[in-house]
């Protein structure tokens, strides 16, 4: 039997933000919590908050990460929630967020 191989810092703690990014675009960016993020990466929440620290840091990230990808259900989760991240994100990437959420 052969004992599965360790992910190196960096390679796991993107696998966690690409996990909790999928799983915000699908449920929702303010139904993310350590919990949630651990769940759909497969792993367990003290990861989560050993990487992240807070649900707060964890957001934000997640957020950083919707930006950057133009996730635009994410970054209008995050409008609505009128979150720092997302209010400070590029007009046009705003305007496009909330065109995707009123055309829903």
């Amino acid at each position: 039997m052969t004992t599965p191989k360790r992910l190196d810092p960096d390679t796991r703690r993107q696998a966690i933000l690409k996990a909790a990014l999928d799983h915000s675009a699908t449920h929702g960016w303010a139904n993310l919590t350590r919990e949630s993020a651990a769940l759909a990466a497969g792993v367990s929440p003290g990861l989560v908050s050993f990487y992240y620290l807070t649900t707060a840091n964890l957001r934000a990230e997640v957020m950083r990460a919707a930006i950057d990808q133009r996730v635009l259900r994410v970054v209008a989760d995050g409008l609505a929630c009128r979150d720092l991240v997302a209010l400070a994100a590029p007009v046009e990437l705003r305007a496009a967020a909330f065109e995707a959420a009123v055309a829903v």
